[in-house]
């Protein structure tokens, strides 16, 4: 701490951002600031007793190192701030639950461009749209795209018109069978419908049908008019008037417990009620909802395009001006930002605040259930392994290759019958992976050896992806990194047979088909199987691209 206090004595009193480090170099806080020496020193001093002070002592217990980036300005602070958070995820900071996972409509940056769903947000010229909490929701809506302003579905550019052509879900730009024009204005259908600007799109709808029946081109108008009543109709189910004028504008509401946050959006376009969307919440360091809400708004609107020209928010900010000028960046335009105190605008931001409870309220009740589950899961384990200590930290290995290539392994961690995140860990075999035996041993002896240096977690029990010979190589791998003070079972899981082999014992352990020790051992298998192949897919097509 007396080393970092004097590192902040010498910032400058300038806007930009800070990174707080722990002491393995990870990134375990990101904020911003309009002068970096004054927040930065709050961070120095003892934290008053009240609301978050916790936290912020769990932060300045772990705090390491401290990295800065100077801004011109705090706006540029803030949107880096948000950047930075979204690619390195901090885990004192308020992040979107599970953010990676989270859906987009990519709109691709090609002469002849497509819509697609993606969960990625990549530097590449496309135009992202989202994040939606619901992939359902986004099929539901490319769906409707696909079949109203048809694009091509292809990755690549055919020679001749696929079956999507002649199923009328693609203009045919491959064969010659449209003109540049009319496809780039299926293009900026698309991109005014998942920019919310519905009612300028059915404005250019009607004007385009008045005009081609105005010049005898009447399959044209059909088509206009087919395209406006699919609009008309989509809406009529969806919408309902809250205001008796054209307004648009984005209402956000906040709910909070300790551990786990929800912000509900809800839509309002013309008027009208168009649509909401929860998002599940990790508050960080962060503790009052104000703070939470506020964070939330960053990230939500990092990437989004159908920025409002008003945003309300059931809770003050803490700085509602340069939130402002941030929204006002991404919308290309000014954008008010509110607490409504009264009347229809306080209703929205009650019912938001609503909506947002109630999706907590049932995410907590799932969330409990499955640990109840996942908890009765691991005792089933225990129980059929007749450990002789709980076994509340498992970890599960697997390694994957095809034909002695790219070899990695994968080490997942499950912490009372539940995926700890935190603790999966990747492997890039170095021996060159001659068979499976040989890289399990590897991996697990570098595995071991950072449990036994308190790198890492220890577990109470692995559980291996294969029979005799990858439970001897586990084994082997104990030797190696002499791992030999901490008490640990291992077991090598025979799918086919439903039969465990266990270190130490000659007998082996029989399965039920239904069996709920069968069910974790699966669980921790499929989920090894999963990561390694997943790892093994990217390093495989990295290798083949050269990089």
């Amino acid at each position: 701490m007396e080393e970092l206090k004097d590192r902040v004595r010498r910032l400058p009193h300038e806007p930009g951002v800070y990174l707080f480090k722990d002491a393995r170099e990870r990134i375990i806080y990101i904020g911003k600031a309009k002068d970096l020496r004054n927040r930065v020193s709050s961070y120095m001093r003892e934290p008053a007793p009240g609301p978050g002070a916790e936290k912020l002592g769990m932060l300045r217990a772990d705090m390491r190192g401290l990295d800065t980036i100077l801004t011109r300005n705090e706006v540029e602070a803030l949107i880096l701030e948000a950047t930075l958070i979204k690619k390195h995820k901090p885990r004192y900071n308020v992040m979107l639950k599970d953010d990676k996972s989270y859906p987009y409509i990519k709109l691709t940056k090609e002469d002849y461009p497509r819509i697609d769903l993606t969960r990625r947000v990549l530097d590449d010229g496309a135009r992202y749209f989202g994040p939606y909490s619901s992939a359902y929701g986004v099929r539901g809506t490319l769906n409707f795209l696909r079949k109203t302003f048809p694009l091509r579905r292809c990755n690549h550019m055919k020679k001749s018109p696929c079956m999507y052509h002649h199923m009328g879900q693609c203009l045919g730009p491959c064969g010659g069978e449209v003109d540049k024009e009319q496809y780039d204005a299926n293009v900026r259908a698309v991109a005014q419908f998942l920019s919310g600007k519905h009612n300028e799109l059915m404005n250019d709808l009607r004007a385009a049908m008045k005009d081609a029946a105005t010049g005898t081109r009447f399959e044209q108008a059909a088509i206009m008019r087919d395209r406006l009543h699919a609009m008309e109709k989509l809406f009529d189910q969806k919408q309902e008037a809250v205001w008796g004028h054209a307004v648009d504008l984005d209402v956000i509401g906040i709910a909070a417990v300790p551990g786990m946050a929800c912000a509900e959006v809800l839509f309002v376009r013309n008027g009208a009620l168009t649509g909401h969307d929860p998002f599940l919440l990790r508050p960080g360091a962060a503790v009052a909802e104000e703070d939470i809400l506020a964070r939330f708004v960053e990230q939500y609107y990092a990437h989004r395009e159908d920025v409002p020209p008003q945003v309300l928010l059931s809770r003050a900010p803490d700085d509602p001006a340069l939130m402002a000028a941030f929204l006002a960046g991404r919308r290309g335009g000014a954008v008010a930002v509110k607490q409504p105190q009264r009347g229809r605008k306080r209703k929205l931001a009650d019912m938001a605040d609503t909506n947002a409870a109630e999706h907590l309220r049932e995410h907590v009740q799932r969330d409990m259930a499955n640990r109840d589950q996942a908890r009765d899961l691991a005792q089933a384990l225990e129980q059929k392994l007749g450990a002789t200590f709980p076994l509340r930290r498992i970890a599960g290995f697997d390694i994957s290759t095809i034909q002695g290539t790219s070899t990695v392994g994968s080490a997942v961690a499950f912490l009372n019958g539940m995926p700890d995140k935190d603790g999966y860990r990747k492997f890039i075999i170095k021996s060159g992976g001659r068979d499976d035996f040989s890289s399990m041993r590897e991996m697990a002896a570098r595995f071991l050896r950072n449990v036994r240096a308190g790198k890492w977690p220890r577990p109470d029990l692995i559980i291996v992806d294969g029979g005799k010979g990858q439970l001897s190589a586990v084994q082997q791998g104990i030797v190696d990194a002499e791992y030999f003070d901490e008490p640990l079972y291992v077991i090598g899981f025979a799918k086919q047979a439903f039969v465990s082999h266990v270190m130490g014992r000659e007998d082996a352990l029989y399965y039920e088909k239904d069996e709920p020790a069968l069910h974790m051992v699966r669980r921790v298998i499929n989920e090894a199987h999963r990561f390694a192949i997943s790892f093994h897919r990217k390093k495989r097509t990295e290798a083949m691209l050269g990089e």
